[in-house]
This record gives C-alpha cells, structure tokens and sequence, in this order.
C-alpha cells in the first residue's frame, strides 16, 4: 500500500495523518478518523482488512484484496482470501513469523475477477493446469497479456496459452456457447492445448526466452515442429521472414495446428521480442510487432 502523509493542519506537524486512500488513520492514537464507507455493507465501522492486516491489503481504502501468487512456473497459491482475486508475482512475497505475506512495498497486482473467481474456475489435467473464463474471451487475453509481460520481466518462466472454443460441442453443456480458457504445464519450453477439436476458434501461446539467430534455424521466433528459417522477422527488417525449408514431419505446434479447424487462428507470441505471428500446420502466414491483435 503506498501512504501519502498529509496534515490535519498546516501549522502543526504533530496533528499529521495517513491518508489511506478512502479514510484518515492518526498514527499518534492509532484511530481511524472517519467510519469505512462500506459500514453499511461491513456493519463494521472501524474494521481494516477484515481485522486480517498481516495477510491482506486495503489499496483503495474500501475492502480486502483476495491475494494469489504466482510462481515462476505459473502456478498460483492462494495466500489469503477477501473481496476480489487479485495475483501478484513471486517477488512481492516474503516470508514472515511462518507464513507467506505481501511484501510492504509490493507492486499493483493484476485482478483477475471476483472473489473466488480463481476458486471457482481452476482446474487441473495431467497435461497442466487451467482458469475458464467462459465467454468473455477479452478478460481471458487480457490475463494471457499479463502473464506475457511477466514473462519478459523474468518473473514467470513458463509457457501459457490461450484457447477459445465452442465449448457445447466439447463439454457437452448445451447451446451454442463458446469457453475460453488460459493456462499452463509449467514448462518453458513447451505447454498442451487444453482443446484438441476442429471447434477451436483461437489457439494461441507464448514462446518465452531469448535465442541466437545467427546460429539456428529454428527458436522463440516461429513455431515448433519443422518450420525452419532463414530469416526471422524482427523489427529491424519490418517483420519479414523467409522459410528456408519445412519438415515432412508435424510435431510440436504445427502438429497441435493440424488437430484445429480450418477457422481456428493459431498464434504465437514471443514477450522478450515483442513479436507475434500467425501459423498453421503448413506455413507460417505472417507476423507483426506488438501482442496478438484480431484486427491485424
């Protein structure tokens, strides 16, 4: 939480106060100077933190945050629960007195949604584990985002995916509604596609870590499986690649590419090159810079 010191008076320091966003808090008496605004919600008119400050936080100064962490692999701990889920990496923890709390100067984590949000939508194969986020694919690509840009700071060290499908003819559920889902095997070299059906609208991974392209013909910049390159699309030549041959053979995503349907999108996205292409089980059809973008 970041305090800004104020004064309830400007010609008396002593009087001086934390501002905690929606409240006053007197360090001298150890009171609060107004009721929470939630009272009426809380019936607590004075509480913090559901009276849990050593696992919880208040950065708006209106309620708890529930708080996830997610480690390198990209699995995610639940530390402590509360009003939304929100998920911070690994470098903002500490160990403290026995347990895992977040640090005093940790920074803004992502919301992932609604308490028990990751509770309710979390599930395990045993090929890795994944999050549903129904139909609201942007959320999902928005989460998919997040953990890409951890992925270039070096604080997740796993690939992710994304995939959306029409869940009805998968999951048997009924009507013509789509799923999509954001997950990971904890690998970093490599992550299986929760859908393997012709149904699959967009499928959709990260390629993590850094590669020498002057001495290899294949890496984080095209998809796996027998795509080798001559020329890798890179900012410096405005994204344009050139195949120098391709394998009879399909594996790795050119082999996950050719259990999809002919409408799915398949993509991969490279966070330390912040380059995106887009494939099939036979070619690559073109990249760009920047995260993946249905427009382009």
């Amino acid at each position: 939480m970041q305090i800004k010191k104020t004064l309830t008076s400007g010609k008396n320091k002593k009087n001086a106060c934390s501002c905690l966003g929606s409240r006053y808090y007197n360090p001298r008496e150890s009171v609060w100077l107004s009721v929470d605004p939630l009272v009426e919600k809380t019936m607590q008119p004075y509480q913090y933190c559901y009276q849990n400050p050593v696992n919880l936080i208040d950065p708006t100064g209106m309620k708890g945050d529930d708080i996830y962490e997610i480690d390198k692999k990209g699995n995610l701990t639940r530390i402590a629960e509360s009003d939304r889920d929100v998920i911070y990496t690994s470098d903002n923890f500490e160990d403290k007195d026995g347990k895992r709390v977040l640090k005093d100067d940790a920074k803004d984590g992502y919301d992932i949604g609604r308490r028990d949000f990751i509770k309710d939508n979390k599930f395990s194969t045993g090929n890795g584990e994944y999050i549903k986020f129904g139909t609201d694919q942007a959320k999902g690509m928005e989460y998919f985002n997040q953990v890409a840009d951890w992925s270039k700071e070096g604080k997740v060290n796993s690939e992710f995916i994304i995939q959306t499908a029409y869940a009805d003819r998968w999951l048997n559920i009924g009507g013509n509604t789509t799923q999509t889902l954001v997950g990971t095997s904890g690998n970093e070299s490599n992550v299986a596609p929760y859908f393997k059906v012709k149904e699959v609208l967009l499928n959709g991974h990260t390629h993590i870590g850094t590669f020498n392209m002057s001495k290899m013909a294949s890496g984080q910049l095209n998809p796996s499986g027998g795509f080798f390159m001559k020329q890798f699309p890179t900012k410096d030549n405005g994204y344009t690649f050139i195949i120098e041959w391709v394998s009879n053979r399909k594996t790795g995503d050119r082999y996950n590419a050719s259990l999809m349907g002919e409408k799915t999108v398949n993509f991969i996205y490279a966070p330390s090159y912040d380059t995106t292409e887009i494939y099939n089980s036979e070619t690559i059809i073109k990249a760009y810079g920047g995260k993946y973008d249905p427009s382009k």
